[in-house]
């Protein structure tokens, strides 16, 4: 995928991280989902299962379509997270990354801080650590061709404040009914609203990438369930076709449970354990580079 798409994918992810800090304010949540939101991200632990699909994208995509799913816990109080995800058809496109080495159909991943932990013992072997099971990778230095310019750490330094008076523009909902996993919500974010959340070095790019890609708002679903948690997340955008990139879909979809369960994460031991900082690089060629 380009650089325009990865852009977007950020963007969401900060109109996400902006929903989550604005509601922890507490006071005057004006929706009932803002209310769902702050309390679901107070909660000390959620379990959840997910599912992301991306379709079109022409020959970057092989086969046209890719899907990803999983299941996973959050330990919120010591900001870490377990996943254990389905990667079948992502194999052709993650072996760019891995030069070669064959991508297994399923894998863990261990996110503690900035820290993400790899359960790939081929991918330690070719980093000539064989024994080794887990490969450690710092988020913090993701080369920018890898995020399309954008700062990952930009969400966490946005105030409440900030992300509140965002959010309460750029925000739409409406109730739809119920159903088996609680009130259904359908609502809209504004994204072109929330580009004050990102630095204002950024902010020309980014909107540039949004309404070169055509999108300016994040259609989304969402269902508050027993306790007044949120119980599940759907959204789905699509990305217009340009000179020389396809046209692409991508859907994401999670349901969230057991909010406050007892969840125990940890990083894997040092001693089967190897960085791969060396591999980081390979992302710009996954992105395709370019602007």
């Amino acid at each position: 995928m380009r650089i325009a798409r990865l852009k977007l994918v950020f963007a969401a992810a900060l109109a996400v991280a902006g929903l989550t800090s604005a509601v922890a304010v507490g006071a005057g949540a004006p929706s009932p989902i803002q209310q769902a939101a702050q309390k679901s991200a107070t909660a000390a632990s959620v379990k959840f299962d997910f599912s992301l699909s991306i379709s079109g994208g022409g020959s970057s995509i092989p086969g046209g379509k890719l899907s990803l799913g999983g299941t996973g816990a959050v330990d919120s109080r010591h900001k870490a997270a377990d996943f254990k995800l389905d990667l079948s058809t992502l194999a052709p496109l993650l072996a760019g990354v891995t030069n070669g080495t064959q991508v297994p159909k399923s894998i863990e991943l261990i996110a503690v801080h900035n820290a993400l932990y790899l359960n790939f013992p081929a991918l330690a072997k070719q980093l000539k650590a064989p024994g080794k099971s887990w490969v450690k990778f710092d988020l913090s230095k993701l080369p920018k061709s890898a995020t399309g310019g954008v700062n990952p750490s930009a969400a966490s330094s946005v105030s409440p404040q900030q992300a509140l008076a965002a959010l309460q523009g750029a925000l739409s909902i409406h109730k739809v009914g119920s159903d088996a996993h609680g009130t259904h919500y359908h609502g809209s974010l504004n994204l072109q609203a929330l580009m004050k959340l990102v630095p204002k070095a950024q902010q020309a790019s980014m909107k540039a990438s949004l309404t070169k890609a055509g999108i300016t708002h994040l259609p989304f679903d969402a269902w508050i369930g027993k306790g007044g948690y949120l119980s599940k997340f759907v959204t789905s955008i699509a990305v217009k076709a340009t000179a020389g990139q396809p046209a692409v879909k991508v859907g994401f979809a999670i349901n969230l449970h057991d909010y406050n369960s007892p969840v125990h994460v940890s990083a894997p031991p040092a001693n089967q354990t190897v960085d791969g900082s060396s591999l980081l690089s390979s992302l710009g060629g996954l992105t395709g580079g370019g602007k």
